[in-house]
């Protein structure tokens, strides 16, 4: 089990009792507009899943919850997926609920937890790809030193699940050559 502590966070497996945060997130119009893959409606068994699938955190997915330590609840999620081992790559992946947002609470999960890639799963590069309208996570990536990488826009190569233009940011390990 895997369990990441900051000062006002924890980034830890997630079990049963985030299920309805899982589904008030999923569902929410503001959050999953930046996700891509999300069913909808999606449901309590979804979410069932989703933690399931999450639990077994294998070498090539890995996602946890993001609990703030003060309430004791889900806020978010952050994770990998995919995680290509013999590349030493993960692509990034994260959201907080509306109302945790503008507190730095994703700045200190996306830090925590690059910490964690980098030192722990022992990833060379990570990637962080989304939607050119999604000017927070632009914002936040770059404050943690995230570079562009590429910007694919009408039909060169946009997401390949949505059609919509992306941009890629890329952080590569300061202790890998």
């Amino acid at each position: 089990m895997v369990k990441i502590e900051t000062s006002r966070l924890l980034l830890r497996t997630m079990d049963g009792g985030d299920i309805p945060t899982l589904m008030e997130g999923m569902n929410n119009p503001n959050i999953v507009r930046f996700l891509v893959g999300v069913q909808q409606p999606f449901t309590r068994q979804d979410a069932i899943n989703w933690i399931y699938e999450c639990s077994k955190q294998s070498e090539d997915f890995s996602f946890l919850g993001i609990e703030l330590l003060s309430e004791g609840r889900l806020i978010g999620e952050i994770g990998l997926s995919p995680i290509i081992p013999q590349k030493k790559f993960g692509a990034l992946a994260y959201w907080l609920l509306p109302q945790n947002q503008g507190n730095g609470y994703a700045s200190e999960a996306l830090k925590s937890f690059t910490e964690y890639s980098f030192n722990d799963l022992g990833l060379d590069e990570l990637e962080a790809s989304f939607f050119l309208d999604n000017n927070s996570s632009r914002k936040l990536v770059e404050r943690l030193g995230f570079r562009l990488d590429a910007r694919y826009d009408k039909g060169i190569r946009p997401c390949e699940v949505t059609g919509k233009p992306e941009e890629v940011y890329v952080l590569r390990n300061p202790q890998s050559r």
